[in-house]
């Protein structure tokens, strides 16, 4: 008998905490991010790795069904500098990708929690001692946020994720012989401001 008031009780809990999900989530968001860029590192034998940057972007999701919601996102990558002698790489990825989200609040505390999986398409940019540097390469990302209330309708949030983007039809100043695949594959960490309404 106490296990099945245990029981329900959680489970009002959920319903009380999925019932005060938002009809629409604007997220502004920003962080670091770890890159793999084995192949394009290879080039760079004995001189400053491409092996992190960091990432800001926005996303939105509009309720269809309780608790799941679907919405657009666009994210903006920056690379550390890669050099070796007097070769230097600066590469970017731009991302605008579609996506599913759910989110659970934790009633009484001012706290939330979603997660989604987003995917979509992403060009690379950036330059180096060869040229400017050009691509393009399907992504998909998968990230999870705590969210607490500041005041109502706004809340400040930590997030983390990991993201996939290899891109392997690379070009530097045109030549496309030979060239490195750019991986901007890795761990996500950030935070950001979260609109509700």
């Amino acid at each position: 008998m106490k296990f099945t008031k245990i029981a329900a009780l959680a489970g009002l809990l959920a319903l009380s905490g999925a019932a005060s999900a938002s009809f629409v989530d604007v997220n502004a968001f920003g962080g670091y991010t770890t890159l793999k860029m084995d192949d394009a590192n290879s080039k760079l034998s004995g001189g400053t790795k491409v092996d992190h940057g960091y990432y800001v972007g926005a996303d939105a999701a509009f309720s269809f069904f309780p608790i799941i919601k679907i919405g657009p996102r666009v994210e903006y990558l920056a690379a550390n500098q890669g050099k070796t002698g007097t070769a230097t790489v600066d590469l970017t990825l731009t991302l605008a990708e579609l996506g599913i989200s759910t989110d659970w609040s934790l009633p009484l505390t001012g706290l939330s929690i979603s997660a989604g999986l987003w995917g979509g398409y992403g060009i690379v940019g950036g330059t180096s001692s060869m040229g400017n540097v050009t691509g393009n390469t399907f992504t998909g990302e998968a990230m999870a946020r705590v969210k607490y209330s500041i005041i109502p309708l706004l809340s400040f949030g930590i997030e983390g994720g990991y993201r996939m983007a290899k891109c392997t039809n690379t070009e530097f100043g045109g030549n496309t012989d030979n060239q490195p695949a750019l991986d901007f594959g890795g761990i996500n960490a950030g935070a950001g401001l979260n609109l509700n309404f």
